[in-house]
Formats: C-alpha cells, sequence, structure tokens
C-alpha cells in the first residue's frame, strides 16, 4: 500500500500542476463550462493527493516513524493554529474558542505532528459543526494515577463541538482506518484523519479519546505525557553546587542494579530514567545537581539531551556527564553543549568521588576543610 501510494503521488502532483497551468495561460480561450470543468478536476486531483499522503502518513507510522523531538511551548503552537482556523470557522458561522491557563508550559514533542494531529481533530469538528455553534479549544493539566504515569501533572487538550455527535455503537471504531458515521451520511472525508491523529498520539507516548452525546456534540482529549511546567531558573544555585541528588538515564533494569542502586548506599538520593525523554521530563522535575546519561538513549539521544539541558537556563548549571565502558569514544567536540565529563562503568565509590573533585564538585560531608 506504501508503495502503492508512493508511486501515485508524483502523478496525481502533474495532473493538479498541469490543470493550473491550463487555467493560468488560457487567455479567455476557455468557456465558461471548460473552466468549470477544470477547476472541478483540481480539487479533485487534490483530494487524491490528500488521500495519498493520508495513506502515507498511516503506512510510515505503522512501519515505525519516530517523532523528531524538540522543546516548545505548546501555546506557541496552539495560538496561531487557532487564529488560523478561527477565520475559516467565522466564514461558516461558526464560534471558535481557545483557552489556555498554562501558557508557560511546555511539551517535548515533534511540533509538525503535533499540529497535523490538532488540525484533523479540528477540521473533523468544523464537519459536524452547523452555523451559529461552537468549538472549544482547551488546554487543562490531568494528573495520573496509575504506576506507569510519570510523578507530575500532564497536559490535556481538548477539542469540544455542538455538532451531531456520535452514536454509542460507533465510539468504539472511530479511530479505525477508512471508518466514518453512516448516520451522518457525509461523502467528504476518507475515513483517515482520526487514525492519523491516533498513531501521532501514540508516536508521543499519549493517548487520544473521545466522549459523546448524541445531537449534543463531541469533545475529543488528547494527552501529552512529555511536559515541562517549570519555567523560572532557580535561586539555590547561587554559589558551590552540593550533589546530592543524581539522575540516571539507563535503559537496563539489571545494569541499573549492578551498576547504580549502591549510590543509595553512599547517601545519594538517584532517580531513574529509561531513554533520553525521560530523562529531560524528570531533570526538570526533580532538579538534580548531577545527570548522568548512558550511551545509545533511544527516543532521543544523549547527544540532544544534554543539549536540551544546557541552553535552557533552568537546567543550564546542571552538571551532566556520559556513562560507558569505554572513554576513548568520547570526544566532547562532538557535543554543540559539551558533557563536563565521563563516568566509566562500572565504578566505585572512590572513583565516583574523583568524577565529583573533577567537576569542583562534592556533598558536604565530603569535602576537605580549607588550610
Amino acid at each position: 500500500m506504501s508503495v502503492c501510494a508512493h508511486d501515485l503521488r508524483s502523478p496525481l502532483g502533474l495532473i493538479q500542476s498541469s490543470l493550473s497551468l491550463v487555467l493560468n495561460s488560457s487567455d479567455g480561450n476557455l468557456s465558461d463550462i471548460q473552466k468549470e470543468l477544470i477547476h472541478r478536476a483540481k480539487r479533485q486531483a487534490g483530494d487524491a493527493i490528500n488521500l495519498v499522503t493520508d495513506l502515507l502518513d498511516v503506512m510510515s507510522f505503522e512501519q515505525g516513524l519516530k517523532p523528531q523531538y524538540q522543546l516548545f511551548s505548546l501555546d506557541s503552537l496552539l495560538r496561531p493554529f487557532f487564529q488560523d482556523y478561527q477565520f475559516q470557522a467565522q466564514q461558516k458561522g461558526i464560534h471558535f474558542h481557545y483557552n489556555n491557563p498554562l501558557v508557560a508550559w511546555r511539551v517535548l514533542a515533534d511540533s509538525d505532528r503535533i499540529r497535523q494531529l490538532m488540525q484533523n481533530l479540528v477540521v473533523n469538528a468544523m464537519k459536524f459543526t452547523e452555523a451559529g455553534k461552537n468549538i472549544f479549544l482547551n488546554v487543562t493539566q490531568f494528573q495520573g494515577r496509575r504506576k506507569s504515569d510519570p510523578p507530575y501533572p500532564m497536559l490535556v487538550v481538548s477539542i469540544k463541538d455542538e455538532g451531531k455527535g456520535i452514536p454509542p455503537k460507533e465510539l468504539q471504531k472511530i479511530f479505525d482506518r477508512f471508518t466514518q458515521i453512516k448516520e451522518h451520511n457525509r461523502s467528504e472525508g476518507r475515513g483517515l484523519g482520526l487514525t492519523v491523529a491516533k498513531q501521532i498520539s501514540t508516536l508521543h507516548d499519549g493517548n487520544i479519546w473521545v466522549e459523546s452525546e448524541e445531537g449534543k456534540g463531541s469533545t475529543f482529549f488528547v494527552l501529552f505525557p512529555h511536559v515541562i511546567s517549570r519555567s523560572m531558573a532557580p535561586n539555590f544555585y547561587q554559589g558551590p553546587i552540593e550533589i546530592k541528588k543524581v539522575l540516571v538515564a539507563e535503559p537496563s533494569e539489571k545494569r541499573r542494579q549492578s551498576y547504580y542502586e549502591i549510590m543509595k548506599r553512599w547517601g545519594y538520593e538517584v532517580v531513574f530514567a529509561g531513554d533520553g525523554i525521560e530523562a529531560i521530563t524528570l531533570a526538570f522535575h526533580y532538579l538534580p545537581q548531577l545527570v548522568i546519561l548512558n550511551e545509545g538513549l533511544s527516543k532521543m539521544g544523549e547527544a540532544q539531551v544534554v543539549d536540551t539541558l544546557k541552553s535552557d537556563p533552568l537546567t543550564a548549571n546542571f552538571k551532566v556527564v556520559l556513562a560507558g565502558e569505554s572513554p576513548d569514544k568520547f570526544d566532547v567536540d562532538d557535543y554543540e553543549f559539551p558533557f563536563d565529563g565521563f563516568l566509566k562503568v562500572p565504578f566505585t565509590q572512590e572513583a565516583f568521588e574523583n568524577l565529583l573533585r573533577d567537576l569542583d564538585v562534592l556533598p558536604t560531608v565530603l569535602k576537605k576543610p580549607a588550610a
């Protein structure tokens, strides 16, 4: 399917551009009916291109497309997005509202994909909302209760419409590919927009769900788990840094127990992260004085993690070291914001304390009195 869709996109694009060329160079030689037929063919070619694009998205997500993570303000994405679609809503006589009390919060996500997700949901809402009705775009915080949920509040973006609603028997399959609500008798759409939205949410370790009541409208909810609520630089980094809390990014439970659990017996508070994304979010939440990144992190590599931490005022003063079995592969020139040091694993307490001395930091109890 992906090969077929890819091969269709080029000829469809050529058809659309050729029709545009005919229209722009006709010099009045076309009759009104000819112009209308060409315009109609051009629109249909555009719809076919959109279908091919959606098919390629569906297949690429299923084949393991990886998001291009970056740290950005969700409000900086949603506000211009809202302004763009507010104009379209006004043309249809729909009242579009935006409410976000968490404007300082940031997310770790692929901004292009998140915009695509929100676009699919808003376009879907507008299809089923009549003139004079409302659509609400809201941002709220959400505290998870499951053991696997992060320790900090997450974000939920909701899109509520006052459309026809979704029949209960359709709710379970609304995100399936090529699914359309039969009771609405609509001919436009391909039944892929919500499928793509679901896949984008899943790629970001999030969730998407819908609540609906026939005749009263629907609300789609999108959960963002990788968020940063802190934005002010801490004042407790004035003066020498005292290492008490250590964040270790190590996906292997076995390596955690073999290499790092012993640090708790040495008096340190140790927090573990399973990948690069979790390392960043937990670093902003716990504010450790030392971050240890093991080689080969997933989702965001160790180079992206150190760049993100060192470029933010809140975490710029964190000591960040790379951990691995061989220091020969470690080259600070490979990074825009270099690591503060390298930790060879496994390590002894003496080796760890020597690293801290090299970083010019030590717990107070271990510091030697001034001569």
